[in-house]
């Protein structure tokens, strides 16, 4: 029998389109890999907090403070933390803390009533759904002594068991030397925003 010649053109042409279909999928294969690695190593809440620098680069307005404090409290209440996250966390927290309040609240006092509060919350199997802020225009300013203070009011929705219920606080903050709002005190009210 005849055999045709092939056009070596054409074998070559086709040699290199397998190749590149071959490499293309090699990629293809590793950059899904990639991203399903960085989906698994993205950081918890939990983590993002522990990880804060705060001391160089602190929330430059009263609410984004309470913003980080409130994300403390969800994270204090709804997530299972061990003994080390609780620390850093607290550490975290008390620089959010006004030096009165630090006075009133060293941490080793600080620490064992928060996770003695953290352990009643769980224990009653409360959990905070949902947050809310008071905007900056809304709150209650003044100048007293030398000093700025600041009045936002955070609403926190819990889920209880299985009813709901909402408490409302009245936080007090404090402007220091260094231009930092820093959180002086905070009580229940029944005002709301």
């Amino acid at each position: 029998m005849y055999k045709k010649a092939q056009n070596p053109i054409v074998v070559i042409v086709v040699m290199v389109a397998l190749a590149a279909a071959v490499i293309g999928g090699f990629f293809l294969v590793r950059s899904i890999g990639d991203k399903n690695r960085e989906v698994r190593k993205s950081k918890t809440e939990v983590e993002k907090l522990m990880e804060l620098d705060l001391d160089n680069n602190y929330p430059g307005t009263a609410r984004e403070v309470l913003k980080i404090n409130n994300r403390l409290m969800k994270c204090y209440y709804n997530e299972e933390l061990n003994d080390d996250q609780i620390k850093v966390l607290a550490a975290q927290n008390q620089k959010l803390f006004d030096e009165e309040l630090l006075k009133r609240n060293p941490y080793d006092t600080y620490l064992p009533r928060l996770k003695k509060e953290i352990e009643g919350y769980k224990k009653s199997k409360v959990t905070i759904i949902n947050i809310g802020l008071q905007e900056l225009a809304e709150a209650e300013t003044e100048e007293r002594g030398g000093y700025k203070f600041c009045n936002l009011l955070v609403s926190f929705f819990l889920k209880e068991g299985n009813g709901h219920k909402k408490t409302n606080h009245k936080y007090y903050l404090r402007e220091d030397k260094d231009g930092k709002w820093k959180i002086l005190f905070w009580e229940v009210t029944k005002r709301t925003f």
